[in-house]
């Protein structure tokens, strides 16, 4: 064979090997966040700032874990991981957190794409009684379905502290509620208890 046949023969290869390279979408391994939602029937879909994406389980541990952590025709602040295409919006998940809303409702740009996920508050006034907490910057109330953030609320003012300076007491606070948040969003008023009776 002679040079030049040969060097056309070694070169051929290297040509369609990086034009393939560039006209084939590559799939990278990321990490996304935004509002998985269970469609049930192992259908699973992600809501990020670039789209909506369809999500596949890698393995049988990836959806069982799917399966268990979440329930159909529900939506969840979630972070992903795994190989997405982002020409098809496809997403081949290897890992997942659920977190919690509230990671999802600060993301003025996530907001922006979704504003229908906003929850909106209760309109009737509720009483939660149990354990108020105030640490430095946080002032929260929990009960038996969990943790309630107060600082953030109007009328934050009427929280009753107790007089002997404790930073933690039983009461309950009666306002408006955003439970897919769990955060009171307006405090009419508040009460204090004996600890007894949180115990």
């Amino acid at each position: 064979m002679k040079t030049h046949e040969l060097t056309k023969a070694m070169i051929a290869p290297l040509i369609f090997s990086i034009g393939f390279t560039l006209l084939s979408p590559a799939a990278n391994a990321e990490v996304r966040a935004g509002f998985l939602t269970n469609q049930g029937s192992d259908n699973f879909e992600l809501a990020d700032a670039d789209g909506i994406w369809d999500v596949y389980a890698s393995n049988e541990d990836i959806e069982k874990r799917l399966s268990s952590q979440t329930e159909p025709n529900k939506t969840y602040c979630a972070s992903v991981s795994g190989e997405g295409d982002i020409r098809k919006l496809r997403f081949h998940l290897k890992d997942f957190a659920i977190k919690n809303p509230q990671a999802c409702l600060s993301d003025k740009k996530l907001m922006a794409e979704y504003p229908q996920m906003a929850p909106k508050p209760s309109s009737r006034p509720e009483t939660r009684c149990g354990w108020i907490n105030a640490d430095p910057g946080s002032l929260t109330l929990t009960d038996k379905d969990g943790e309630w953030n107060l600082s953030m609320a109007d009328g934050s003012e009427k929280i009753s502290f107790p007089k002997d300076g404790a930073r933690e007491w039983c009461g309950c606070v009666t306002g408006e509620t955003n439970r897919s948040e769990m955060a009171f969003t307006n405090i009419g008023s508040s009460k204090n208890k004996p600890n007894k009776a949180c115990q």
